[in-house]
C-alpha cells in the first residue's frame, strides 16, 4: 500500500499535465509539485521499508535533492497564478530558485563520483541508518540542515 502512493502521485502528475496543459498553462506547477512529492516519497519509502533496491536509492539519494527544493515554490506559484489569474513566472520568482541552485552547486562533487561509490554509500546507510545524517555529500552544509531548510 505504501508503495502505491508515490506511484499514484507520479501518475496523477502526468495525467494532470497531459489533459489540462492547453486549458491552463499554470497547471504545470501543480504537476511539478505532485511529481516531486512522488519522487521524494519513493526515496523515503525505499530507505524506510524496502532495502532490496539499493541501485535505485543510489540514484535517488543525491541526484534529485536540488529538485526537492522546488516543491514549495511550485505549490506557491500554482496557487498565486490561480488566485490572480495569471500564467507563468515573474522576475521575482527567480528568488525561489536560489535554494535549488545552491544545492546543485554543492552536489557537483557527488555527481562526479563513480556509481559504485554511491552504491557503497547507500548500502552503508541502509545497514546503519544513523549514517544518513553523518555522511556529508554536500560540500557546504550537512544533510540535516537541508531536511530542515527544505520545509521553509
Amino acid at each position: 500500500m505504501f508503495l502505491t502512493l508515490p506511484f499514484l502521485s507520479l501518475l496523477f502528475s502526468i495525467i494532470i499535465a497531459y489533459f489540462n496543459i492547453k486549458k491552463n498553462r499554470g497547471i504545470i506547477f501543480l504537476s511539478i509539485f505532485y511529481f516531486l512529492i512522488g519522487v521524494i516519497s519513493l526515496k523515503y519509502y525505499l530507505f524506510t521499508y524496502d532495502s532490496q533496491l539499493p541501485w535505485l536509492l543510489a540514484i535517488l539519494y543525491g541526484h534529485f535533492s536540488p529538485l526537492f527544493f522546488l516543491i514549495g515554490p511550485a505549490a506557491y506559484i500554482y496557487v498565486r497564478n490561480t488566485v490572480t489569474d495569471q500564467e507563468g513566472l515573474t522576475r521575482k520568482d527567480i528568488w525561489h530558485l536560489i535554494p535549488s541552485l545552491y544545492m546543485l552547486v554543492g552536489l557537483i562533487p557527488y555527481f562526479l563520483k563513480p556509481y559504485h561509490e554511491k552504491l557503497a554509500l547507500v548500502t552503508k546507510i541502509l545497514n546503519q541508518p544513523g549514517e544518513l545524517y553523518t555522511n556529508q555529500i554536500h560540500v557546504f552544509t550537512p544533510s540535516l540542515v537541508h531536511d530542515f531548510v527544505r520545509n521553509f
